[in-house]
């Protein structure tokens, strides 16, 4: 017996898991050791040899010998185990596909058929159903005819092989013979696959496609099928044999077009394809056919048109650029790819198109044009400086440069770059000309860009990064630890004092300490034994601490996304990770940055391990720190509700009450999306109204309940589809109470079982024959469901005036899918004005240069500020600047409306703008950037220095001047003559402002955050630290603004800022004012946070707070739930009031909780009267 044998056998009889996974090698394991694994009594180890004859398998492939081998000896063994319950969930998954891959090699396949498990019977989830269904089907075709049609059914057929079918051909043949609209769809799948792996003949396979499209015109078949097949026969294979045109011509009358115009399309397309000459020119000029048909037609012509009929096609299409133009320029590239090029004389008309239509990609026009480059160049350059269209021109000249313009001095070259830099100089909206110089690094432009730094600041820098100035080599590397290990190399001692100590590195640290990442977590893995640290402390919690500490510190300096290399370090370590999935929960970002590691090693884990990091998520103890569906799919794991439940209270954690609706919601919502499979769709206005009523419905469990079954008792179309109904069902699911969420989770499990493929092929089926039998329609131009067009474009600009709001919205909704400027442009206008109400629905990318400072022409329309500051802070700052004077006239009308806005553009800018109104003597406007960072600058020293002399010290001070990096060497001689000068000499300000620190502290970063409040405490005269749990009552300075922020902060989504709030107030404000802050924490995410709160509340003694703290006796954590219980005991009869009445409104499974609290209080009260009633003396003496 070899040592590996005798290991082998030492760790099989003691039934060593995981030493087996590491000496069983399933690609050259004997098929006899499989069997000992199979038939062990331990079912972990037969979970093991499962697992090892499926890798076994992968390894194997398709090998028929292989497979008959391990089907033989292995399979009907482990199919007997399976009906009496010994596998698990996730065995009997791997054993249905087992069976579906060796079932057609065993000696005799009928023979397994009795060993199958009841899919119905047995409980297992809907994926563990599906795989055993398509592995009997794989089996035995003839199971089609014995199975009543079923979504499940439906997708069991779709992943089915045609590989690993026992008989493909009959398969394929019961699938189209079964009438199902679905199975014969399937059937064409699996004919195609089959062509492609050489399993059928062509004559095969075309002849099953000719039967699908006999069907199809017979209205037998739905859309998709149809399409399909018509797409099929349009491959190169099928082209070999021209196809008939009578089989095909009569999909495209307009008729048929008009009821099913996907599938008109794709006849055309197999016309074409076969080269049949039809007549396209006549289907582009017909308006009776769809718009989208005639495009294609358009298109189409690119394969058979010559450059005789450049100027025909290019006619046809200006007479609607919007419609015809993306086609045009398609049919112009197939000409020019197949040698016909566009001449001079056609050149204006494509330029003109071009203009029209922005949605034509630019480098098209570039390539079709080049040949004529010239002429392209000058029709593009020949327009004034301030012509509006120069932004689709500049973005044409950049594609063209592209192309290539020629060496300097050749006859040929084309000067794009010094053309643009010369317009620069006489326009009034550089914006895009600096982007175009910026794309084009013409480095020539420098001096021009410069001039233009005043006005337009962020587009010259970021111009100059590409033409001019040196771009930023490193950063300040702040962390002394980390900057050694930067410049020394690793050394453990230096790393483990950065991880003691207070605060962790900063995220995202430089590139240069990501290869310390093996370091970090070899030091981390080795705490686990005091021994083997560099200092030897043998204290657990002390080490337990520290290993966390490590972890989260190689997170932060070697975040996703990973390397290869990286990712090879981090499974290495994959224990280690999964240890710390227990404590992650605490982490904030670094927790989510485990589970994300987590998630890009997961596929390329052993099973064994696949299955450790699936059962180290589920055994969590408490939240995870993450959501992780997406972790436990990679794992290989059945979805189940628990898993959906852990994720969604994953979603719900870190964040404070008041913060729950602003940033939980979006979590919770992400979570059931990626659960269910749900996708951003346009919702129809009978599914808007079906949701209104859902809405309305969630106020209780009995009402969801109710709602529900009177929807699935409704028929066909009167229902809304189920993906649209899941996405009302998951963005109504926030507003729902605990039991009702409940409710709703059974509603969309029903509609689309967790952890299966979209649950939509029955219903598609059932919508296409529905669309078919639908009466048909004229399509025109303008109707919302078509391309774009001048038509369309006409009705939905006018529909932005409609006097019905959903109207209005439709056509903003639409709209901001268009790429034309102006178009975007009426949409801002028409939201900034109240007419249509988008919100954040309007894409950060709809303000292009200058779109805003067009608004400043409103028509004398008044522009609702409060939605342009809503805007303002998600725009480049310089895009406001154009507006900036306009703002400033309303700003002195209604300040509180304006400041939002004029707080967003750069202060810099600001000082810049107000400059002459300051020089004027026009203090006012100094509100406006006091308390902000300005860069010093003789103007603005000039204006303090007058302040100072009018004696408007205060006005003075809040002008803060720092000094930029380029200072000229002279300033501070300027400075101080300056101050000489001064009736009242500047007090030179030891750090922020008082209002600057109220910024930070309400926009910073937490560090930010936590010392800004330090400035203000120390400038704030409040109490000193009253002892734990007994804050004194001393009496500080009113300060309301203070108490306001530190109210605000006791929300913020962090909890370090949170807590760090909590200690300011203590040590500022009075008993009362804390105790009221505290309260604020009964409401916290974090149990810790809570338990802490309810402690500092009880132990004070402090009523108001005692019905909050009994309400907690539902809280679904336990400590939470211990510590009210102890907190109201210490209370005692101060409490009772409170325990009964919400005894007394308790649903009755309920009650029992505040029951055994009055008893508790009750029983502490007899107790300390009976020790009374012993003692007479001490009660007199303290009588007395």
């Amino acid at each position: 017996m070899t040592p590996g044998d005798e290991a082998f056998e030492n760790a099989f009889r003691r039934a060593d898991v995981g030493r087996l996974a590491g000496l069983v090698d399933p690609a050259g394991c004997p098929p006899g050791v499989l069997e000992r694994l199979l038939r062990h009594e331990d079912p972990r180890v037969r979970s093991l040899g499962l697992v090892s004859l499926g890798e076994r398998v992968a390894v194997v492939g398709g090998r028929a010998d292989a497979c008959e081998q391990l089907a033989a000896a292995l399979l009907p063994m482990a199919m007997s185990a399976a009906g009496h319950a010994a596998w698990s969930t996730q065995d009997t998954l791997v054993l249905a596909e087992l069976y579906a891959r060796l079932g057609p090699h065993a000696p005799k396949p009928y023979a397994l058929a009795d060993r199958v498990p009841s899919r119905r019977t047995a409980g297992l989830p809907v994926r563990v159903r599906i795989a055993w269904l398509r592995a009997e089907i794989a089996n035995d075709p003839t199971h089609l005819r014995r199975e009543p049609a079923s979504e499940a059914l439906y997708q069991a057929v779709r992943d089915t092989d045609i590989a690993a079918a026992c008989r493909p051909r009959q398969l394929v043949a019961e699938l189209l013979e079964s009438g199902d609209q679905v199975l014969a769809g399937q059937s064409l799948r699996l004919a195609r696959e089959g062509l492609h792996a050489g399993i059928f003949a062509v004559a095969l396979v075309r002849a099953h496609l000719v039967r699908l499209l006999d069907l199809g015109a017979e209205h037998a078949l739905g859309s998709a099928t149809v399409v399909a097949a018509l797409t099929e026969l349009s491959e190169s294979w099928a082209t070999l044999e021209p196809l008939p045109p009578h089989r095909v011509s009569g999909l495209l009358t307009a008729a048929e077009a008009t009821v099913r115009p996907e599938v008109a399309e794709a006849a055309l397309t197999a016309l074409a394809r076969h080269g049949h000459s039809d007549d396209r020119r006549q289907i582009v000029g017909d308006p009776d056919l769809p718009p989208r048909l005639r495009r294609r037609a358009l298109e189409l012509l690119g394969a058979l048109a010559t450059r005789d009929d450049i100027r025909e096609l290019t006619a046809l299409a200006a007479r609607d650029p919007l419609l015809f133009g993306e086609p045009a320029v398609t049919c112009l590239r197939g000409l020019h790819r197949r040698g016909h090029f566009v001449t001079a004389p056609d050149v204006p008309a494509v330029v003109a198109l071009a203009l029209a239509d922005h949605a034509i990609a630019p480098c098209e026009i570039a390539t079709i044009l080049f040949t004529c480059r010239q002429e392209m160049f000058r029709l593009l350059t020949d327009a004034t400086a301030d012509d509006p269209s120069w932004p689709r021109r500049l973005a044409l000249l950049v594609a063209l440069a592209g192309q290539g313009t020629g060496d300097a001095g050749e006859p040929g070259e084309l000067p794009v770059g010094d053309v643009i830099t010369c317009t620069l100089k006489a326009t009034s909206a550089p914006r895009p000309f600096l982007e175009a110089l910026r794309a084009l690094r013409h480095t020539a432009a420098e001096e021009a860009v410069l001039a233009r730094l005043a006005a337009e600041p962020a587009t010259v820098l970021r111009t100059l990064e590409a033409i001019g100035g040196r771009r930023t080599v490193s950063a300040l590397r702040d962390g002394l630890g980390l900057a050694a290990l930067e410049s020394g190399g690793w050394r453990p001692a230096i790393a483990l004092r950065i991880a003691r100590r207070g605060e962790l590195p900063p995220r995202h640290r430089p590139h240069s300490l990501r290869p310390t990442l093996a370091d970090w977590l070899t030091l981390a893995d080795r705490t686990r034994d005091p021994a083997q640290t560099p200092t030897g402390d043998p204290a657990p919690d002390s080490l337990s601490d520290t290993r966390t500490r490590l972890v989260r510190t190689a997170l932060r300096l070697c975040p996703p996304p990973l390397s290869e290399a990286e990712r090879r370090t981090y499974a290495r370590f994959t224990p280690l990770l999964r240890m710390c999935l227990a404590e992650a929960a605490t982490w904030e970002d670094d927790g989510q940055d485990l589970v994300t590691v987590l998630e890009e090693l997961a596929p390329t884990l052993p099973t064994v391990e696949k299955r450790a990091v699936a059962d180290a998520v589920r055994a969590l103890p408490g939240t995870a720190p993450a959501p992780t569906l997406t972790l436990l799919r990679r794992c290989g794991a059945v979805l189940t509700r628990a898993d959906l439940d852990q994720a969604l209270e994953a979603a719900a954690t870190g964040w404070s009450t008041a913060a729950r609706a602003e940033r939980v919601a979006p979590a919770e919502v992400a979570v059931l999306r990626e659960a269910f499979g749900i996708t951003d769709v346009s919702l129809p206005s009978d599914t808007r109204a079906w949701r209104v009523q859902l809405a309305a419905a969630v106020r209780g469990p009995s009402e969801a309940a109710k709602f529900r079954r009177a929807e699935e008792s409704r028929q066909g179309a009167s229902r809304p589809n189920s993906r649209h109904a899941l996405a009302a069902l998951a963005d109504t699911y926030c507003a729902a109470d605990p039991v009702t969420r409940s409710v709703l989770l059974d509603w969309m499990t029903a509609l689309q079982p967790l952890d299966a493929p979209p649950w939509t092929l029955g219903e598609a089926a059932a919508d296409d024959a529905a669309s078919a039998a639908a009466p048909s329609r004229t399509v025109r131009a303008g109707d919302l469901d078509q391309p774009r067009s001048a038509a369309l474009r006409a009705r939905l600009l006018d529909m932005l005036d409609a006097p019905d709001p959903d109207r209005r919205r439709t056509a903003a909704t639409a709209l901001l899918k268009w790429p034309d400027p102006d178009v975007r442009s009426a949409v801002l206008r028409a939201y900034l004005h109240g007419r249509v109400d988008l919100g954040v629905h309007i894409p950060a990318d709809v303000e292009p240069p200058g779109l805003l400072a067009a608004l400043a022409d409103t028509g004398g329309a008044e522009i609702r500020y409060e939605r342009l500051a809503r805007l303002a802070v998600r725009l480049d700052p310089s895009v406001l600047q154009p507006l900036v004077p306009r703002l400033l006239e309303r700003w002195q009308q209604a300040p509180q409306a304006v400041r939002p806005v004029l707080d967003a553009v750069p202060a810099g800018t600001l000082a810049v703008i107000l400059g002459d109104r300051m020089e004027a003597g026009a203090w006012g406007f100094l509100d406006l950037l006091a308390g902000r960072t300005l860069l010093r600058t003789p103007a603005l020293t000039e204006i303090r220095r007058r302040l100072r002399a009018e004696g408007r010290e205060a006005l003075a001070e809040s002008l803060r001047l720092v000094d930029g990096p380029l200072r000229d060497p002279g300033a501070e001689r300027d400075d101080a003559h300056e101050r000489a000068r001064s009736t009242a000499p500047p007090r030179a300000p030891d750090g922020p402002s008082r209002q600057e620190s109220l910024r930070l502290a309400r926009t910073g970063s937490p560090d930010q955050i936590r010392r800004a409040l330090n400035r203000l405490a120390e400038e704030h005269p409040g109490p000193h630290t009253p002892p734990p749990q007994a804050p004194t009552s001393r009496e500080a300075p009113d300060d309301p603004e203070l108490r306001a922020l530190i109210g605000e902060l006791l929300h913020h989504p962090r909890p370090r800022v949170r807590l760090h709030a909590h200690r300011t107030s203590r040590s500022l404000f009075d008993r009362e004012t804390y105790l009221r802050h505290t309260s604020t924490l009964l409401g916290d995410a974090q149990p810790d946070v809570v338990r802490s709160a309810v402690r500092t509340l009880t132990h004070a003694a402090w009523e108001p707070a005692v019905p909050a703290v009994v309400a907690l006796l539902g809280h679904p954590h336990p400590a939470v739930r211990a510590a009210a219980v102890d907190g109201l005991a210490h209370l005692g009869g101060r409490a009772v009031p409170a325990l009964r009445h919400a005894a007394d409104h308790a649903r009755p499974d309920k009650r029992s909780a505040y029951a055994a609290v009055l008893d508790r209080i009750t029983a502490t009260q007899t107790d300390q009267t009976r020790d009374s009633a012993g003692k007479p003396v001490q009660r007199s003496s303290a009588g007395r």
